[in-house]
């Protein structure tokens, strides 16, 4: 069986992708072997032969997500819009990231710039929810992956994803995205915050718009898949 390696940050899809992948085509995603999905890249590690698949997810919905996500790990009485605009800033909380979007800066800039003999495919969490199907199949010709099941009843994941990967019985609600309701968590301060510090090279890589939210046309059409 074929292996690609998975990498992505943390609450971006990864476990969306993983699972509508290995459900439709004969493929294994290593999720952490050679290293760890939500880490920069030891290449080094990785054999010649695996292809890379990385995921984004709009930085500005990101940076709501990830928020969530710490605070849900231990620390669920902070999930207020205030202190979420404290996080972006970084350093209200003594075991808070310093500094989100540096993270995320660093993570994509080190992820996109790989400098190996192999395949980087990068897709766009939002591609996902418009037609994950076509982008899925655009993922497979491009890493000439075989698929299941004659191509016949794709199977997709319509619920939420639990930390192992797995389907569960809560019904995803994919409006936080297509109606941009993560913009309602923003003061007016942290967008502009946002706006001077978001890499605004890999902004046009990957086609994102900081103030209006938009997932736009991108100007890599190389290494970026879209629908």
């Amino acid at each position: 069986m074929k292996a690609i390696k998975q990498f992505g940050l943390h609450r971006t899809g990864t476990n969306y992708i993983q699972y509508i992948i290995e459900q439709n085509y004969d493929v294994e995603v290593l999720v952490n072997k050679y290293s760890h999905k939500h880490r920069k890249c030891r290449t080094d590690r990785i054999p010649e032969d695996v292809n890379i698949l990385i995921i984004i997810k709009h930085p500005m919905s990101w940076l709501v997500s990830y928020f969530k996500y710490w605070c849900n790990k231990g620390h669920r009485n902070l999930k207020t819009e205030a202190n979420f605009n404290k996080f972006v800033f970084g350093g209200f909380h003594q075991k808070a990231p310093d500094d989100p979007i540096g993270f995320w800066n660093d993570s994509y800039n080190d992820w996109y710039e790989l400098k190996i003999d192999r395949k980087v495919v990068f897709i766009r969490y939002e591609d996902l929810l418009v037609d994950h199907v076509k982008l899925c199949d655009k993922v497979a010709n491009e890493l000439d992956l075989d698929v299941l099941h004659n191509g016949v009843d794709f199977v997709n994941a319509d619920n939420a994803m639990n930390k192992g990967g797995c389907p569960t019985t809560g019904k995803f609600d994919t409006s936080f995205y297509t109606e941009k309701l993560f913009l309602k968590w923003f003061e007016s301060k942290t967008i502009q915050y946002a706006e001077e510090r978001f890499d605004k090279e890999l902004l046009k890589r990957f086609g994102y718009e900081v103030v209006s939210g938009e997932t736009v046309k991108p100007i890599d059409n190389i290494r970026l898949l879209t629908i």
